[in-house]
């Protein structure tokens, strides 16, 4: 485990294989949080509506099987790692991310907003 606010936290998250989950655990702001990049399974392909769209050459990518989309999900857990149950969100997610996109940013904005759902 290692804190998400670490200049290595950038690298290690990111997803490694297009068919294979993966789970990394984090410390952030006193809490833990779980982080798991998920495979896409919906099928996505370049010329689908997306927050992240890609140019002509990213879709060539695609084709070639040089990248893929993923999602990423996030859970807040408390600083002990138990479930936190006095609040309605304690995960968020976010679809469709192109695997050569930085996620950081994205992991980071999930955290913030869960957190302020969170009692201190």
């Amino acid at each position: 485990m290692f804190d998400l606010n670490t200049a290595g936290a950038r690298q290690a998250l990111r997803m490694q294989q297009p068919d294979e989950e993966m789970e990394v655990q984090v410390r952030y702001q006193g809490r833990i949080v779980d982080i798991t990049f998920l495979p896409d399974e919906d099928g996505t392909q370049p010329t689908d509506p997306n927050d992240r769209p890609v140019t002509d050459e990213q879709a060539k990518g695609w084709l070639r099987g040089e990248w893929w989309y993923h999602h990423i999900m996030v859970h807040i857990r408390n600083h002990d790692g138990s479930e936190i149950d006095d609040v309605k969100a304690t995960c968020d997610s976010y679809s469709r991310l192109p695997s050569f996109a930085e996620p950081y940013d994205i992991i980071v904005r999930l955290c913030d907003d869960l957190l302020k759902e969170q009692p201190f």
